[in-house]
């Protein structure tokens, strides 16, 4: 669609309320069936409004090329992990297995064949998280999602190299 000018000019759209209804939680707990209209949103606000996952365009192509167990895994470990640059947990989530498949639908079996596929593709790495006063009781895992760990470190060597070339 063009003007008289020339300048192209871009179709307004317009979004019927009464057709969509958009639940975030995608959570059989939650009782509203549409965000914009829930009486208790704020609650939601810290654990699923402002929680994101960015990841970089060379990790998602790496991604297309691994199962959809794979995929369903790492994608809620990395919303999971901790984004939070200065924080000694960078990049880490402990979880059981329990969390992950009620978030996934995936059976336990099914999400350990997904991580063993994370791990050879190089994204995580893991390690058995014990009980601080008893070492023999496992408690689930330390998840380390490495991809966040190199583009940390990417990170901080530009950083570097830009304030050599400033002086």
């Amino acid at each position: 669609m063009e003007t008289e000018q020339g300048i192209r000019k871009t179709p307004t759209i317009k979004i019927d309320r009464e057709k969509i209804k958009y639940n975030f939680t995608d959570n059989a707990e939650c009782p509203s069936k549409d965000c914009l209209e829930c009486k208790n949103l704020e609650n939601c606000e810290d654990e699923i409004i402002n929680r994101w996952a960015k990841i970089p365009d060379h990790v998602f192509y790496k991604l297309l090329r691994l199962h959809t167990s794979a995929i369903k895994t790492f994608l809620f470990l990395s919303r999971r992990a901790n984004f939070v640059v200065d924080n000694k947990e960078y990049g880490t989530c402990k979880f059981t297995y329990k969390p992950i498949v009620k978030a996934t639908g995936l059976s336990k079996d099914t999400i350990c064949k997904g991580l063993k596929e994370l791990f050879a593709a190089k994204l995580i790495n893991y390690e058995v998280a014990r009980h601080p006063n008893n070492p023999k009781w496992k408690t689930g895992h330390i998840f380390y999602i490495l991809w966040m760990f190199l583009d940390k470190e990417i990170k901080e060597k530009l950083v570097e190299l830009t304030s050599i070339k400033t002086f």
